[in-house]
């Protein structure tokens, strides 16, 4: 990554030299090997622009001269402008994935909340987590279950999470993995290898990892009652 981001240092630098507008990332789609180079964005800063590789977000400079990697504070409001583009990034991405490549646990009436639930059938949090959903339904907390089997491609979780999500029954194929037992093998078209790297890509090292529906991250389990009061509590803020 930072070997990356020097290259693009370097470009600008030779080939915006005094440029007055917002930097075109475009042209070195090649250089940083991604299919669309990323989008930049003016920041309140005059003169500065903003771009996200992965989870990271960098700000340069419009004449290419200056790369910062870090967190933007706005001391007037205390906002993280970095994490709100980061929560921006995912939102985006969040809603460009079908709802039938997801796991889906509803309540009974209108949802009150929806959060996208990261999950590994290895992690003793995301069983423990699975053993409550009839709660969180019950609080009004609908549950969209992807898959990041942190052990990664090929590993055990990651083969067992392209069953889950080939059964026939998706619902009940998590509700039997999650309680220990093995299911069949199962193959199919599947976005299991997707899913994960889009975790890696939002900065989730670990789960259960929630994301609201504004794009926050909250990684770490939390008991049904303790979610509803987070999720009540971060409407209000």
């Amino acid at each position: 990554m930072l070997q990356r981001v020097l290259t693009i240092l370097g470009f600008l630098a030779c080939c915006h030299a005094g440029a007055q507008t917002n930097p075109n990332l475009e042209t070195i789609r090649d250089i940083l090997q991604v299919e669309t180079a990323p989008d930049t964005y003016p920041t309140p800063v005059p003169g500065t622009y903003e771009f996200a590789l992965g989870n990271d977000i960098f700000y340069l400079s419009e004449d290419g001269r200056y790369l910062i990697k870090g967190e933007m504070i706005d001391l007037e409001t205390r906002e993280n402008l970095a994490e709100t583009r980061r929560q921006s990034n995912r939102l985006r991405r969040l809603k460009s994935i079908d709802e039938k490549d997801m796991i889906i646990f509803a309540p009974q009436s209108e949802a009150q909340y929806i959060v996208y639930v990261f999950m590994d059938t290895e992690c003793p949090y995301c069983r423990m987590l699975q053993q409550h959903i009839d709660e969180y339904n019950d609080l009004g907390i609908e549950m969209r279950f992807l898959a990041f089997p942190r052990g990664g491609p090929n590993s055990p979780a990651f083969h067992r999470a392209i069953s889950i999500w080939c059964s026939k029954d998706r619902q009940q194929a998590m509700i039997v993995a999650q309680e220990g037992y093995e299911i069949p093998p199962q193959r199919c078209p599947n976005t299991v290898r997707e899913q994960y790297a889009t975790a890696l890509q939002f900065g989730v090292s670990g789960t259960p990892a929630f994301v609201l529906e504004d794009g926050t991250l909250v990684q770490g389990f939390m008991t049904p009652p303790n979610l509803a009061r987070f999720l009540a509590k971060h409407a209000g803020s």
